[in-house]
């Protein structure tokens, strides 16, 4: 967003949705059944502070929970918020993939009190069909003094974005090196096909998403919240070839 003075732009916009999802440990499903529930709950998190915590502290105040009533606890890695969350060391866990893929495999009917994953339960969760999940930002300077290096950038991830929607699941899987996916590849090309839904079709960053960002920081950042932004300067399409 640029907050002090980093002067960072975004200049494609690569997921339109987070990713995540909000799980319910499977031993605490006869107590939660709605992110309602979670008042005085543990929910694992990467770290206090992070994007899912953040995306977790705007969920629940949509659903009239106050965040601090809630002990956000960090996890680190997927493999371990999946494992406090089966064991039952925390109530709930936000997860990305393929823990939640993997999640899903293991128990059948787990709930999950948020689905970001596409483009409904974006809207569920965070009241848009879309939002600003990943990008590439850069520093203005940067932007300035190397336009081409952005544009072959820009070029570069549409034409790997594209490969990838267009080519089945399993033959992107066993492209990516075996040391980034899981010792089961079907459960990897469950969460390529995950991505499909994610991936922009252009690149190309809508007006309203940086407003929605805004909004999403706002609820933990005080600092965000009272900023005055002029969120047109947070993001540029000008890298992006029409053609």
């Amino acid at each position: 967003m640029g907050i002090e003075n980093r002067g960072l732009r975004s200049f494609l916009l690569v997921e339109t949705v987070p990713l995540t999802v909000l799980a319910v440990s499977p031993l605490k499903r006869n107590r939660i059944s709605s992110i309602s529930d979670l008042r005085g709950a543990t929910v694992g998190v990467i770290s206090p502070g992070s994007s899912l915590h953040i995306q977790l502290s705007y969920m629940l105040k949509r659903a009239g929970v106050d965040p601090q009533e809630v002990s956000a606890v960090g996890l680190g890695s997927n493999a371990a918020r999946l494992a406090a969350l089966e064991s039952g060391k925390v109530d709930a866990a936000v997860l990305s993939d393929p823990g939640a893929t993997l999640l899903r495999r293991r128990h059948p009917d787990i709930l999950f009190l948020s689905d970001t994953r596409t483009p409904e339960g974006t809207r569920k969760a965070l009241g848009s069909d879309a939002y600003s999940g990943c990008v590439l930002a850069a520093t203005e300077k940067w932007l300035r003094e190397h336009p081409n290096d952005a544009r072959a950038l820009t070029a570069g991830m549409l034409k790997a974005m594209r490969w990838i929607r267009e080519t089945p699941p399993e033959q992107v899987t066993v492209r990516i090196p075996r040391q980034y996916r899981t010792e089961d590849d079907s459960v990897y090309a469950d969460c390529v096909r995950s991505l499909f839904p994610a991936l922009s079709p252009d690149g190309i960053m809508p007006p309203h998403l940086p407003q929605l960002a805004k909004d999403v920081l706002s609820t933990f950042d005080e600092k965000v919240r009272s900023a005055s932004l002029d969120l047109r300067k947070t993001y540029t399409n000008e890298y992006i070839s029409r053609s």
